[in-house]
């Protein structure tokens, strides 16, 4: 039986995945990451957490995924941390063989978690031991021959079924603030929200409530129609059926919350991407508490 890990926003793999490392269905070091989103998910970022070493037990894995990590910056702190030494990305619906490129993970001096084409007057040997490296045999392609492989966590994003980014479609982001509060961000030019490298977040008044929300000018409203989801879905099951390796356990992301997937449709694509994998394999869903 594969283990299914089933979560609502997708930085949540970084602690379903340490839940399989404790269980015991993949190694804590040297897996393979097998990536099916829409969006590589590779942001890098510095956080609060130095990630050279393992997280003392899972709920401080908890934390540190709720508090520090992003739904596009979880990968990185991964691949640093020695949990996947390889990764396969595949975000085309559309035939591409697979290539490799050897890539690095640095700390920089401000501990930042770089993500980076290996160079070897930079970063030393490929693969040698140096304190601030981890090293990733990196594959970019999609629906082609990929190899046997061992250990893999089949990760999948179902936004990668109904390819068109609908964040139109998600309510608004705000969050509730005194007067007080909204008079000054509207008094100060220069209030810390106000400079962000783009302008994301605007004040707002409704009945008496005042907020700030937050919002990127981007419209798409368009959602897929079923036929494509399913076209989508049959043509990923039929190339996963033909690969020479099982996954050892898979995560699937709904990411409806965030509105990479409409809503209106997670239920149709998760209901299609059970269904086929089920015509495959043998599956386990495990059920987590959530933060």
């Amino acid at each position: 039986m594969i283990p299914l890990y089933t979560m609502e926003e997708h930085h949540e793999a970084y602690y379903y995945w340490g839940l399989a490392m404790e269980a015991g269905y993949i190694p804590k070091k040297g897996n393979v990451l097998f990536h099916v989103d829409h969006h590589d998910d590779l942001v890098e970022g510095a956080y609060a957490w130095s990630f050279t070493k393992e997280a003392p037990d899972l709920e401080t894995r908890k934390r540190i995924t709720y508090r520090y990590l992003g739904i596009a910056d979880f990968i990185v702190p991964a691949l640093y941390d020695g949990t996947f030494q390889t990764m396969y990305n595949m975000k085309s619906i559309f035939p591409t063989p697979f290539r490799e490129k050897k890539m690095v993970v640095k700390k920089n001096e401000q501990g930042m978690l770089l993500w980076q084409p290996h160079v070897p007057l930079i970063h030393g040997a490929f693969g040698e031991e140096k304190e601030d490296c981890s090293y990733t045999h990196y594959y970019e392609g999609s629906l082609t021959k990929t190899g046997d492989l061992k250990h893999v966590v089949l990760d999948i994003d179902l936004d990668y079924f109904c390819w068109d980014d609908s964040l139109a479609t998600v309510g608004p982001k705000r969050i509730e603030i005194t007067k007080e509060a909204y008079k000054e961000y509207q008094r100060n030019p220069y209030h810390p929200f106000r400079i962000f490298p783009k302008k994301i977040i605007f004040e707002e008044e409704i009945e008496g409530h005042y907020y700030l929300r937050y919002e990127e000018c981007f419209k798409q409203d368009k959602i897929s129609e079923e036929k494509w989801i399913k076209s989508r879905v049959e043509k990923f099951i039929a190339w996963l059926k033909e690969q020479p390796w099982k996954p050892a356990v898979i995560s699937i992301c709904r990411s409806a919350h965030s509105g990479y997937l409409p809503s209106t449709r997670a239920e149709l694509v998760e209901s299609l991407v059970r269904e086929g994998l089920q015509s495959i394999y043998e599956m386990e869903d495990i059920v987590t508490e959530r933060q």
